[in-house]
């Protein structure tokens, strides 16, 4: 896990750097963010007395919720950071199952869900419009937490489709006023 998430943050970073983010700005805001994220996972559980330890999905939107907030008050455009943040939580979360699958803890088809949704993010990072990678990320989180049984995949699946459909529509406005 810790391999993991030591992967996602130089993912991040590096991929920032190579937006023009500052280094020290996007070690911050990885730092907020994980310890947000972390606390976005534990909580759902207490709260509702949940048999398990950590929700993925409390974490996501967690994390999601503190990019936005620091983007905002940065006056960066939030929805780059998130397509940042998308990419590395998925290449994170790939690792972590391949280590999951390896250690005979998880099916492989975990795995292979995950190491899809990377090379699917990664191609079209370059090619689409800032939040697509985002929302594709949650749409397919989503898919994957309901075939998983996972809590809240539901509106995980929700948000992105919604999202990418605003998107999607802004663009093609944008594109046919100008």
């Amino acid at each position: 896990m810790a391999i993991s998430y030591l992967l996602g943050v130089f993912i991040f970073w590096r991929w920032g750097r190579r937006e023009g983010f500052s280094s020290n700005d996007l070690f911050d805001l990885a730092l907020v963010s994980s310890l947000v994220a972390f606390g976005g996972g534990k909580i759902p559980p207490i709260l509702l007395g949940a048999s398990a330890e950590f929700y993925w999905a409390g974490a996501v939107l967690a994390g999601a919720a503190a990019l936005l907030i620091s983007a905002f008050f940065r006056r960066w455009s939030s929805l780059r950071l998130m397509d940042l943040g998308a990419i590395a939580l998925s290449f994170s979360e790939a690792a972590a199952f391949l280590g999951f699958w390896i250690l005979k803890i998880q099916a492989p088809l975990f795995f292979a869900g995950c190491a899809a949704r990377v090379v699917f993010l990664y191609l079209i990072h370059r090619r689409t419009p800032s939040g697509v990678t985002f929302f594709s990320y949650l749409i397919l989180e989503g898919v994957l937490l309901y075939l998983s049984g996972g809590f809240l995949s539901i509106a995980v699946l929700g948000l992105g489709i919604a999202g990418l459909i605003a998107i999607l529509i802004k663009f093609k406005v944008k594109r046919s006023n100008g």
